[in-house]
């Protein structure tokens, strides 16, 4: 089982992958600047990634836990209250932030169950998509490649090991 939270990226400027920091360090939040380590804090998601898939090339994981905070700074860049069986990507986060970041051999096929974080209630006003981030459970729409499982709010799920 590999545990994996607050790991959203935002896209960049220009809607173009790879996904960039969500960090208020950024030149245009002065207050809370500082520079980036290279290497580090510039590509963090894409380094956690490469380590979720070198690591389930030895050993690969049932399922990953994800325990929300998925898509900075507010969640899905669509508007709250859409079709639950409409779910798409116009914005490209579902794409460019997660199915094109978390894949390989080991990590392919696996679900990703999940929970909503603060982040992923559509910011201050809670309009941005989260109710998408539920409905993307249920698409076979893509990019959806059928492993992101959260489909409601509350929900639970039993996992049974044999050996426990």
């Amino acid at each position: 089982v590999f545990v994996i939270g607050d790991w959203g990226g935002v896209l960049s400027a220009s809607g173009e992958p790879p996904p960039v920091p969500a960090d208020r360090r950024a030149k245009r939040f002065v207050g809370f600047h500082r520079d980036f380590v290279a290497g580090a804090d510039d590509v963090a998601q894409l380094n956690v990634a490469r380590q979720m898939r070198l690591r389930s090339a030895e050993a690969a994981p049932d399922y990953i836990l994800n325990v929300g905070d998925n898509f900075y700074w507010g969640g899905i860049l669509v508007k709250c209250g859409g079709p639950p069986s409409n779910v798409s990507d116009p914005s490209g986060q579902w794409r460019h932030v997660f199915e094109d970041v978390y894949h390989g051999a080991g990590l392919d096929g696996k679900q990703w169950l999940g929970v909503l974080g603060n982040h992923d209630f559509g910011g201050f006003m809670f309009t941005h998509g989260w109710d998408q981030a539920i409905g993307y459970s249920w698409t076979a729409r893509p990019p959806s490649t059928g492993r992101w499982v959260t489909p409601a709010l509350y929900w639970t799920v039993r996992v049974r090991y044999s050996i426990f």
